[in-house]
């Protein structure tokens, strides 16, 4: 899968986008996170969380919307 894994760290308001899953995975484990997600070349996203000791898919989501560069009202 092309694409990039992003894990959204809530306590250090980092994000963390990586290109290999098993690096994201092991970032998951440091963290002590259970769940990231897969986003493909094309936007579509997907949920991946842990189950046990596996990492399971969800079911796949549209693409993110595009947000303007800069959400100030223009003037």
């Amino acid at each position: 899968m092309g694409g990039e894994y992003v894990l959204y760290d809530p306590f250090a308001e980092v994000t963390y986008r990586l290109r290999s899953y098993s690096a994201m995975v092991a970032k998951a484990h440091e963290l002590g996170s259970s769940r990231f997600i897969a986003v493909a070349d094309d936007g579509k996203r997907t949920m991946l969380e842990k189950v046990g000791d596996e990492w399971q898919r969800g079911r796949q989501l549209p693409a993110a919307p595009e947000r303007p560069l800069d959400p100030a009202p223009i003037r």
